[in-house]
């Protein structure tokens, strides 16, 4: 993580947020946590409740009035913060595109002027019914039918990762090429080279992530 005054993790009260949270603090990183504990739960972050160096926002990414400064203050931004549970996304499928795509499209859009490094969790779920053993981000998806509630996630994550490929897009034009891995490895890393500094927009289709 690079020199900043702090790090941002949206959903930072989640499973994994509040997992990263505390070995950020552990490493001494200031931390500043994004979530409206929708889905998160204070309990996640009550062996670091007390550290100085962690502050909480309860809020939703998009109702966060201080987002805009709060990025451009990061060194890096994690994006956790997405509906999540198989009962929200079956019963709530609004509820489910909106706080997916419109929460990454706020925090993209507060990222893009600093160039700002984010990672962006997608799912394994965005490969669909694929039959493959082995998954590429260049394969050709198969999402069902939109009857069924459960896609719904799936096309919210998928257009999550158009969204950052577009604004690595708009913010440079001559950005590296993907590079793709497989097995339990994240797929997806996009990379952004700006004369001797670079912004990283990563986007990882699943949560097997070695701290």
């Amino acid at each position: 993580v690079p020199d900043a005054p702090h790090t941002l993790i949206t959903g930072g009260a989640g499973f994994i947020g509040s997992h990263l949270t505390e070995r950020l603090l552990g490493q001494g990183e200031r931390v500043v946590v994004i979530d409206d504990f929708s889905t998160g739960s204070r309990a996640n972050l009550a062996a670091v409740a007390d550290d100085p160096n962690l502050t909480v926002v309860e809020s939703t990414v998009t109702g966060c009035e201080s987002l805009g400064s709060l990025v451009a203050e990061s060194g890096y931004v994690f994006h956790l913060a997405a509906a999540v549970g198989v009962d929200l996304v079956i019963q709530s499928p609004i509820r489910t595109i909106e706080t997916n795509l419109k929460a990454t499209e706020a925090i993209l859009e507060a990222a893009a002027p600093n160039r700002t490094p984010m990672l962006l969790p997608s799912s394994s779920e965005v490969y669909g019914k694929s039959s493959r053993e082995g998954f590429a981000e260049t394969d050709d998806l198969l999402i069902g039918p939109p009857t069924l509630g459960r896609w719904s996630y799936a096309c919210s994550k998928l257009m999550d990762e158009f969204l950052a490929l577009a604004f690595q897009h708009l913010v440079d034009r001559h950005a590296g090429p993907a590079r793709h891995h497989r097995g339990d490895v994240a797929v997806g890393d996009l990379f952004l080279q700006h004369a001797g500094t670079a912004g990283i927009f990563r986007v990882f289709r699943r949560f097997d992530l070695a701290f």
